[in-house]
């Protein structure tokens, strides 16, 4: 599934950013934002669509 795939991607970005906090330091704000809507997607992936119809009503 794309979630699983989002969710191990966000892991391994997040875990090399924490190693190695000095790398891509000038992108960090962005990365952030990247990572910020991989888990909304993910999240929003994750929900059934009964809860989806609620939320939209």
């Amino acid at each position: 599934m794309i979630s699983d795939v989002l969710s191990d991607a966000g892991d391994e970005i997040r875990r090399y950013m924490n190693e190695m906090p000095e790398v891509y330091v000038h992108h960090r704000q962005r990365i952030k934002r990247l990572l910020d809507d991989m888990d909304t997607l993910r999240i929003q992936l994750d929900t059934p669509p009964s809860a989806h119809e609620a939320v939209e009503q």
